[in-house]
């Protein structure tokens, strides 16, 4: 986020329990721990605070395990589940296709793929996903991958594959 110069803050739990997440626009939730029950990186008190921050108008921006948080199983803010392993498990570099008939974000002018960091990343999969924009899909199996979607006033992107700063790179 540094390179596109957006001020970049590092908090933790703590900050968002104390209230400070209404200083921000944006709360980066990035990968690490996955839907996991010995991982707790955030208790009932924090999600509330999260979904609340994000509803009064704050972006949510989740990454694998940060996506996670964002389902049915942790916030809820995506009534959906993030379900683990679509291309196997293991680190490998996948393709994934920009959903370029998008306006809103205007996806048009975006390459038609992108080759991603994959560790065991997942889809997203709702009973209603007439209000979620897919932004791309996994090129081998149309599942979608990274999904973007209002919550109140706030709105969340979230990518189970790691959209790396060097894409295609294992590094």
């Amino acid at each position: 986020f540094t390179w596109m110069g957006a001020e970049v803050t590092v908090i933790g739990p703590e900050h968002i329990r104390n209230g400070s997440l209404e200083e921000f626009d944006m709360l980066v939730m990035p990968g690490g721990c996955w839907c996991d029950v010995h991982c707790q990186i955030l208790d009932q008190e924090e999600m509330d605070a999260v979904r609340e921050f994000v509803q009064e108008g704050g972006a949510y921006f989740g990454i694998d395990g940060g996506a996670s948080y964002a389902t049915s199983w942790r916030t809820n803010m995506f009534k959906g589940t993030l379900y683990a392993d679509a291309a196997e498990t293991g680190k490998h570099l996948i393709q994934v296709d920009v959903n370029q008939t998008l306006l809103n974000p205007n996806l048009s002018t975006e390459p038609m793929n992108y080759t991603l960091f994959y560790e065991a990343s997942g889809y997203f999969m709702a009973d209603d996903m007439s209000d979620i924009l897919t932004i791309c899909t996994y090129q081998d199996t149309g599942l979608p991958c990274m999904i973007a979607f209002e919550y109140g006033e706030g709105r969340l992107f979230l990518s189970s594959p790691h959209p790396e700063l060097e894409e295609g790179s294992l590094r």
